[in-house]
């Protein structure tokens, strides 16, 4: 049977001579938030952390004292995945098939990426991703241009010259 001293809750020891590293307010000390830091073209990776508190029992010299520890916790952002494999997969069907499928492997790769919780090197592969989507479109211009001066002007001459 349970008796009552078996359900008592340890008594916390609120002695201030108590000597502990860590601090007993809830306050961080000053300049321990980091600011969120840009990266040009990625947006922010890291907001102001929040703090996770755990209770910690440490003994002293005066007994058992609770002590709450803060850590930062850091939220990073994942980086969105879907736009760069829209791009890439409608690129690869209306300018350059060759750029546009390397473009669809990386995105798919960097989609792979955030799922495994690699964030830096999904941004990196989705850096990637808009650059074979700009060579896309610079092939794909230069492929649409040479379709159409071949239509303005070379057809109309082979009609003239058999006509």
């Amino acid at each position: 049977m349970a008796t009552a001293t078996d359900s008592t809750v340890p008594l916390i020891s609120t002695d201030t001579k108590a000597s502990t590293s860590v601090s007993m307010n809830n306050t961080p000390p000053p300049g321990y938030y980091q600011l969120p830091q840009f990266h040009p073209g990625t947006g922010p990776v890291l907001c102001p952390p929040q703090l996770m508190g755990m209770n910690v029992i440490q003994p002293t010299s005066a007994g058992p004292t609770m002590i709450q520890m803060t850590q930062p916790v850091v939220t990073v952002l994942k980086p969105a995945t879907t736009c760069p494999l829209v791009m890439s997969v409608l690129s690869s069907i209306f300018c350059c098939f060759i750029c546009g499928m390397a473009g669809i492997l990386v995105a798919w790769k960097a989609r792979l990426e955030v799922l495994e919780n690699k964030y830096e090197q999904a941004r990196h592969s989705i850096n990637i991703v808009w650059i074979f989507f700009g060579l896309t479109i610079f092939f794909g211009l230069v492929t649409w241009g040479m379709v159409s001066f071949y239509l303005v002007v070379i057809v109309p001459g082979i009609f003239r010259y058999y006509n």
